[in-house]
């Protein structure tokens, strides 16, 4: 009895993968471009796709909004530069606020976007709150050595910096106030100097053997 020839749906799963990357590229593009809330027709247009192919592609915006964000994290890990723990204190500051500088200018476009449509979307703030953790996390092991010990006592001077750190610190520093980059990174380095010279006070109290800040 002869077999039924079996239905060869590999051309169609990497046409339908193909076309998906098309569109997280034409809207990655389009917000780095300012369109920082792009349609599904203006999205389908520049991947050269029918705006019918983009909503076959993707049910809803959350889905695109997912696929964009884990497009952007996994950029972020890319151009990611860790710093030496070693690093005497004032060289791990400069380096931070630096390469901090360097992400947050790259993650700009998509942070704009992310602000205008998070308030209606669960996908975007769970990606909001996934960055967060993630440099809160850096921000913690990078300066242990000046940090408490003591969990509940670090937490807030860890919170301190994460916000000093965060996009909305950095655009209110390259917005309203009108620094350029070299300037938003001087704010955030004193701001990350001054927690963590309070932090490391907090730490010889609470531990009162000798301890260089």
């Amino acid at each position: 009895m002869d077999a039924t020839p079996p239905i060869n749906s590999d051309g169609r799963l990497a046409r339908r993968e193909r076309t998906r990357q098309a569109i997280v590229a034409a809207h990655m593009a389009l917000v780095e471009e300012g369109d920082v809330s792009p349609t599904g027709a203006r999205i389908a247009a520049r991947a050269d796709v029918s705006v019918r192919t983009f909503w076959l592609t993707f049910d809803d915006m959350d889905q695109l909004f997912d696929a964009v964000g884990q497009a952007v994290l996994l950029r972020m890990q890319d151009e990611h530069r860790p710093i030496p723990a070693g690093l005497p204190l004032p060289e791990r500051i400069d380096a931070y606020c630096r390469e901090r500088a360097r992400l947050l200018e790259l993650i700009g476009p998509y942070a704009l976007a992310s602000a205008r449509r998070a308030p209606f979307s669960a996908v975007l703030r769970s990606y909001e709150r996934e960055h967060v953790q993630r440099f809160a996390a850096e921000i913690e092991e990078l300066f242990a050595a000046e940090l408490p010990e003591d969990a509940a006592t670090r937490l807030p001077y860890v919170q301190a910096m994460t916000v000093a750190t965060s996009w909305a610190s950095w655009s209110t520093s390259r917005g309203p106030l009108g620094l350029d980059v070299a300037g938003a990174t001087t704010v955030l380095a004193r701001t990350i100097t001054d927690v963590l010279a309070a932090a490391a006070r907090e730490r010889e109290r609470l531990d009162p053997e000798p301890y260089d800040v």
